[in-house]
């Protein structure tokens, strides 16, 4: 962990979790960080109007998913794990019968959890914050 603090000392990060049709979330090993499960997400770029956007833009670039900004429900921000910084973390209900298209170039694994069995699996604490928020939204998914 000691390299990511040196590499980014102060970052703004977006995530987004998708939700499946059977209220499911989808958690990722990336090949960076493989010891640590999280959602789909990254950097919010000087080009990105917002962290919603930015969330938006990596759900394209890592799963190959068309998402409105507007469409994603804010959860909650947390601190960033690896210096200063905020995490700012939204949900996604996807449609059934939605195909991802997975960067194998950047996503090691990917995986559907229940809530309930996804925090039990290692995250960092950012990411543990951010299922905690969305346990306590069961109207995103139930």
């Amino acid at each position: 962990m000691t390299t990511h603090l040196r590499e980014n000392p102060h970052r703004q990060v977006a995530i987004v979790v998708l939700i499946n049709a059977n209220s499911e979330i989808l958690l990722v090993r990336t090949r960076r960080l493989p010891n640590h499960w999280q959602a789909l997400g990254g950097g919010i770029d000087p080009d990105d109007r917002s962290a919603a956007h930015a969330a938006a833009r990596e759900a394209k670039e890592e799963a190959g998913i068309e998402i409105i900004p507007e469409d994603m429900v804010h959860l909650c921000d947390a601190l960033y794990d690896f210096g200063t910084g905020t995490i700012h973390s939204f949900s996604f209900r996807l449609e059934r019968g939605t195909i991802l298209m997975i960067d194998d170039a950047e996503i090691a694994e990917t995986r559907w959890f229940k809530i309930a069995d996804a925090v039990t699996m290692p995250m960092f604490p950012a990411m543990a914050y951010t299922l905690c928020c969305l346990a306590s939204r069961p109207d995103l998914h139930q």
